[in-house]
């Protein structure tokens, strides 16, 4: 009795809670009339009001309002009234003081409390902050004791550099080259390496020692910056010729990587046939090899690469590059037409126990080669091809349904044809070769009865088929979709993704203890900032408040985080539902159109579908504009600095570094601009669009090379790179449903999702 009074009374707090209030008015974009609530409460209660935080609120809604003074006076009095809060306030505060005009007292605020732990969340803005204040003529001596203070190594580096630009504006040059060669040495992979690299190069003015040299190059060399890594690297290999160790086999590697990396292939193969030479190892001379016949085949060199891939294959039989050489080898020869010779190299590969995936590939290469150019008098083979292909790679099993259906096609079995390009679309709907067997499908003669199957499927109570057969944008095919939800949720007994919110006033947020400066962010409403602590309030174990966390995320302007959260959410539901039966208010969570208005001006301005350049962001960034991956590529689109400097220069963005590729306004530009330029380059062939992106315009090329027609499906299967293929897979895949997803206006009567 009395647990059941305690449960009512704490449902009681939560009711009369006037938080609840506010988070539904900022909801709906009543400003003011949040304001009036929060300052009534101030005044009614301060000592509850401080407790919550509500003059960081009041603070907020004033700067809303454009009422900056006030605002800052609100922040101010935080510090006091609610320091859980006091670091949050003073970044705010700090904020507003440097859109005024007054960055020494920014600077001051930001320094302060950068000192004094803040929370994770706050660190990396509040330096971004830190710096550009000192930049605009904040106090240097800010920054003492700073690099001490107990920040994460990221943010302890960024103080480190501050101060070494501080020290150059102060004249210290010594003791700024000191501090710069420090970063460099302790880390080279991150955007603080290569800004400290690039300072203490504008300050050498001597020759520099060898170690300094090679440390400066792997820097460079790390961030595609190849125009300085070259000559640097150059120093320490003309200093140490001789490969004793692994460290001088990558120093002597990452030269001539360079000269590849920037289309010298014939240069780079010269300089990799020399490093296989003075190679140490069976495992360095075999990759020295493999590089090679890369280099000459990108050159044009066929011949010459075929030679460098057997040797790579022979100088280490069962090493790491063996299976890839002996692919590499076979394609040539079969491109060249000595198809005894590649299908030799063909059986020397089934017969690698280790080379399963290149086995998977090579057949299948065989297989589309033979089926596009119609030679049915080997039909026998090209099955054999096939079923190897699905022995050696489960995961393959969408390419073999679809290349079997093309084989079935060409033998005029239109029936047989239509089960495996049906069977093909139900493993895996979004597969960009099931968009291609959909496409093949509806192209079928009368003979193969579709709509008579269509009909039976449906009879048959097998929905998905039926939708499949009579079409997504069909009426029926729409009937069936439906039919196939309902199926779905009577399975299950429940939906099988969230599509439902829960209100304010049902959140267990109200009855928890409510400490943590994010805690508090969170019960005020404020998603963007409370962000760290949505996990722990509205847990994955809970899929409706889960769900109803991602959507306010995603109004937040927290896109990564909100997208983490639905694609976890997404893991749950089971195995064998067909992508479509899940409803479009969840799958909209998991494929958001995040900066739409960027997104589609530039897309209109180079004349690319808009629908590919989100696509592309959502699996390049996950929609974070901070994002950075292993290979020095930043921001939404993920640019290199070397491309995005030559795209900048050629659309009249200026000069940019790679602090700008972080602002999203620039980052998508520059991924519209290039898309148009690989649009015109491939013809719009789309699959070579987005090879061409991830892997680089000259290897995409060279899979086209491969191909012996224009068509979309024989590139997908000859993409040849593992990563660059899943890449493609990805970004294709969320193409088509972002275009389900977000038809254009006029068209949204036909959408059938």
């Amino acid at each position: 009795m009395i647990q059941l009074q305690l449960l009512v009374l704490l449902g009681a707090v939560a009711v009369n809670d006037p938080r609840i209030e506010l988070v539904e008015l900022q909801a709906a974009d009543h400003v003011e009339e949040a304001l009036a609530l929060t300052e009534r409460q101030l005044a009614e209660d301060p000592e509850l009001a401080a407790r919550r935080g509500l003059a960081y609120l009041q603070g907020h809604l004033l700067e809303r309002l454009g009422r900056n003074e006030e605002a800052v006076q609100a922040f101010a009095s935080v510090v006091a009234t609610t320091p859980a809060l006091a670091n949050h306030a003073r970044y705010r505060v700090a904020r507003n003081q440097e859109r005024q005009g007054h960055p020494e007292v920014a600077a001051g605020l930001t320094a302060t409390l950068l000192g004094r732990q803040p929370p994770k969340a706050l660190v990396e803005p509040a330096l971004d902050l830190l710096e550009r204040t000192l930049e605009q003529g904040g106090d240097c001596r800010l920054l003492g004791g700073l690099a001490e203070s107990g920040l994460p190594k990221s943010a302890r580096r960024r103080v480190m550099l501050a101060d070494a630009r501080c020290a150059l504006r102060g004249g210290e040059r010594d003791a700024a080259r000191e501090l710069l060669a420090a970063l460099v040495e302790e880390q080279r992979t991150d955007l603080t390496g290569l800004l400290a690299a690039e300072q203490l190069m504008a300050l050498q003015q001597e020759q520099l020692q060898i170690e300094l040299a090679q440390l400066l190059g792997e820097a460079f060399h790390h961030h595609r910056r190849f125009e300085h890594a070259e000559p640097l690297l150059q120093i320490a290999v003309e200093n140490r010729p001789a490969i004793r160790t692994e460290a001088d086999f990558q120093t002597h590697y990452r030269l001539v990587r360079g000269r590849f990396w920037t289309g010298r292939f014939e240069l780079a193969a010269a300089d990799y046939g020399q490093l296989a030479r003075i190679a140490r190892t069976p495992q360095q001379t075999a990759q020295a090899l493999y590089h090679r016949g890369r280099a000459l085949e990108l050159a044009g060199h066929w011949p010459a690469a075929i030679a460098a891939f057997r040797q790579a294959f022979q100088g280490e039989p069962m090493g790491n590059f063996a299976g890839a050489s002996l692919l590499s080898a076979l394609r040539l020869e079969w491109r060249l037409g000595s198809e005894a010779t590649a299908l030799e190299l063909y059986d020397q590969l089934r017969r690698m126990p280790s080379a399963r995936l290149e086995r998977a590939r090579a057949a299948l290469f065989l297989a589309s080669s033979e089926l596009v150019r119609q030679r049915e008098e080997n039909a026998a083979r090209v099955e054999g091809w096939l079923d190897d292909a699905l022995a050696a790679s489960r995961r393959a099993s969408v390419e073999v349904l679809y290349w079997r259906g093309r084989l079935r096609e060409s033998g005029g079995r239109h029936v047989e044809a239509l089960e495996a390009y049906l069977q093909a679309v139900e493993i895996d709907y979004y597969h960009p070769l099931a968009g291609e067997a959909m496409a093949r499908i509806d192209a079928l003669p009368e003979s193969a009865g579709r709509r008579q199957r269509a009909r039976q499927e449906a009879a048959a109570g097998r929905a998905f088929r039926a939708f499949v057969l009579y079409g997504p944008r069909s009426s029926e095919g729409a009937q069936q979709l439906e039919l196939m939800r309902r199926d779905v949720r009577r399975t299950y007994g429940r939906e099988i993704a969230p599509v439902r919110t829960v209100s304010p006033s049902a959140w267990p947020l109200w009855n928890a203890r409510l400490e943590r400066p994010e805690d508090l962010l969170l019960a005020l409403g404020l998603w963007h900032d409370g962000a760290p602590a949505a996990r722990r309030h509205f847990p994955i174990h809970q899929p409706e408040l889960a769900f109803t966390a991602a959507l306010e995320l995603q109004k937040s302007d927290r896109i990564r985080e909100s997208l983490l959260i639905s694609e976890i959410l997404a893991r749950a539901v089971p195995d064998g539902v067909p992508e479509p039966a899940i409803e479009d208010v969840f799958r909209r969570s998991t494929h958001p159109f995040a900066y739409r208005f960027l997104i589609e001006r530039s897309a209109h301005r180079y004349g690319v579908d808009p629908k590919l350049l989100v696509a592309l962001i959502r699996e390049e960034s996950r929609f974070d504009p901070r994002a950075a991956s292993g290979a020095a590529a930043r921001g939404l689109t993920q640019f290199v600095l070397p491309t995005a400097t030559r795209l900048a220069a050629e659309i009249g963005l200026g000069p940019i570094g790679p602090l700008d590729l972080q602002e999203p306004e620039t980052a998508i530009e520059l991924g519209a601009a290039y898309l148009a330029e690989l649009q015109e380059r491939s013809g719009g062939n789309q699959p070579a669009m987005v090879a061409s992106y991830n892997a680089g315009e000259a290897q995409a090329d060279l899979w086209q090379l491969h191909c012996f027609s224009e068509e979309s499906s024989e590139y997908l299967s000859k993409v040849g790179f593992v990563e660059t293929r899943n890449y493609v897979d990805r970004v294709l895949r969320s193409y088509a449903i972002y275009r389900e997803l977000y038809p254009p206006p006029r068209d949204r009567r036909l959408a059938a999702r």
